[in-house]
């Protein structure tokens, strides 16, 4: 009994001891946590070309529609569907024997109206010789007179027909006006063509080179004028220009600007230009769309990294940290893409501490830990590698 008593004053005891201690120790207090990590860069300056972009179509330099003029049976085809052609190539020959037959009574007709010349003619001379000796009466001399003339006439009409059986002959046979690529043929050989109607037969469209149209709206179009006047020369030929094909690629040859309307389109408010590219491998096929890029000339621009750039509902932002190390919102304009970089228009004045890491942790307002890093300018191209779509076209010194 004496030994259970002295257990459990043991027991006491302890528990009394570790009260004690837990009496004697510190409250808990909340320690904050240390300030976000971020990494800041400052924006680059530097002289690049800016390209203005424009949603174009291409079309074939030239394109000719064969169609049959002269009626009769298709006699033969004379090319594969979708073969290269030159100009003067035979291509399609309706039956001839017709049209040879009808030239030779035209010629027919003609040699009569020829020799009743010639009767006629002596017969007016005749009695012209005789009238001046007073052998023959007026009256007879107005008849020959007259019948020589008609003669004449008759003898133009029946060259004339001459003429136009020769041209319907000639017609049978149809050759290429142009080079250039066929479609398919149409019409097979032994249907009935040009009856009633010019059948259409083939197509022939030339590739090379190839015209793109694009539209420009009127604030670019006063900005190349502006521009112009600028540099003294109202009229700026063979514009250098750009294409963008539908997969994103580039087009490897360079174009430019030959043709633009004399007028503005009242109903959209455009100008539609056409520019020319060698096309000699023949890859870009008439009526492709592509981005028309129209550069301007090389400009001075701020560039932050495209990863600092945000976007919400009210536009383009960066997170910017101040002298004390505070997040701040700045609302910016933003331009084209170059390469892993992003053209400010405005809103950065270029000195800003601009995060580029650890963006998901930064919210404005709050104090972060900045480690700041040099952005590379040599590895930033002289020239955009894209215009996002989603930004709006950049229209400072624009071409055309």
């Amino acid at each position: 009994m004496q030994i259970t008593l002295h257990c459990g004053s043991i027991r006491l005891s302890i528990m009394l001891g570790l009260l004690l201690l837990a009496g004697c120790r510190d409250a808990n207090r909340f320690v904050p946590p240390p300030p976000p990590k971020v990494t800041v860069a400052t924006p680059i300056h530097k002289k690049i070309t800016l390209f203005t972009e424009f949603t174009g179509r291409t079309d074939a330099i030239e394109s000719v529609e064969l169609r049959a003029r002269v009626a009769g049976f298709l006699k033969e085809v004379h090319f594969e569907d979708g073969a290269h052609v030159q100009q003067g190539n035979l291509l399609y020959t309706i039956e001839q024997e017709p049209y040879e037959a009808a030239l030779q009574a035209a010629q027919a007709e003609l040699a009569r109206a020829e020799a009743n010349v010639a009767n006629t003619k002596f017969e007016f001379e005749k009695t012209e010789r005789l009238y001046k000796q007073n052998s023959a009466a007026e009256q007879e001399l107005v008849n020959t007179k007259a019948a020589y003339d008609a003669a004449m006439a008759a003898k133009l009409a029946a060259a004339a027909a001459v003429t136009s059986a020769e041209l319907d002959l000639g017609y049978s046979t149809i050759t290429a006006p142009i080079s250039g690529r066929t479609n398919r043929s149409l019409i097979d050989a032994g249907n009935l063509v040009g009856k009633d109607q010019s059948t259409l037969l083939t197509t022939i469209v030339r590739w090379d080179p190839i015209h793109v149209y694009f539209n420009v709206d009127e604030r670019a179009v006063l900005q190349f004028l502006r521009r112009q006047a600028s540099e003294g020369d109202r009229v700026r030929t063979e514009l250098p220009v750009f294409l963008r094909l539908v997969d994103g690629s580039d087009y490897p040859v360079i174009g430019h600007v030959d043709y633009a309307d004399n007028r503005i389109d009242p109903d959209t408010g455009t100008l539609r230009i056409r520019a020319v590219f060698p096309n000699p491998d023949e890859f870009l096929v008439p009526g492709t769309f592509v981005r028309v890029r129209v550069p301007s000339d090389p400009q001075d621009v701020i560039l932050v990294p495209q990863v600092a750039v945000q976007r919400d509902l009210t536009g383009y932002f960066v997170l910017t940290v101040n002298v004390s190390n505070t997040v701040q919102r700045v609302d910016v304009e933003a331009g084209a893409q170059v390469e892993n970089m992003r053209v400010i228009r405005s809103g950065l004045s270029g000195n800003e501490r601009v995060i580029i890491r650890g963006l998901q942790r930064a919210r404005p307002d709050i104090e972060v830990s900045a480690e700041e890093v040099e952005l590379p300018v040599e590895e930033v191209a002289s020239q955009p590698a894209t215009q996002p779509a989603s930004t709006p076209t950049p229209t400072s010194k624009t071409s055309m």
